[in-house]
């Protein structure tokens, strides 16, 4: 099925989004055709380090949503710790904190402002130490409750 969306040029590639690694490799098993992206929560408070792991390791782009956890990490002192070093805020370190652990982030912006400010991330060049430093955070929160269809329902569905 996908491939003939693909061979037809309805779709380039082929993502996904909340899937679990089991899900995942179910998926793979169930496509003709690689999958390039996988979209899943992921900041400091919640790392994804095994689905992370998972994806470079099968070559799956990881899209990073809601890299702020929604608005919540701005608090965090150990990001406006390392963003006072940077002459920066903590979103922007907690962006470049994402993209230097290899996803994409895809941050909500609700203004130009803040699509400007959100950008300026890029500039920011995190040391080791300071990566570090972030991935030691303790605290975890997942903000975000997709819904989740089981490996069993999809498989039944249109697209198998």
């Amino acid at each position: 099925m996908f491939n003939k969306l693909i061979d037809d040029g309805f779709i380039k590639h082929l993502g996904l989004s909340n899937f679990t690694i089991s899900m995942l490799e179910d998926a793979q098993q169930a496509c003709d055709v690689p999958i390039f992206a996988h979209q899943v929560e992921h900041h400091p408070y919640l790392p994804q380090a095994n689905m992370l792991s998972y994806l470079k390791e099968q070559q799956i782009q990881m899209i990073s949503y809601s890299p702020l956890a929604r608005g919540n990490i701005i608090k965090d002192s150990v990001l406006q710790s390392i963003g006072e070093q940077h002459h920066t805020s903590p979103a922007q370190i907690s962006l470049a904190w994402v993209m230097q652990k290899g996803a994409i982030p895809i941050p909500k912006a609700s203004s130009v402002d803040h699509l400007r400010d959100n950008f300026e991330f890029t500039e920011v060049v995190l040391s080791i130490d300071e990566i570090q430093q972030i991935d030691a955070i303790s605290y975890r929160e997942r903000y975000v409750y997709p819904p989740v269809v089981s490996p069993k329902k999809w498989k039944s569905g249109p697209f198998s």
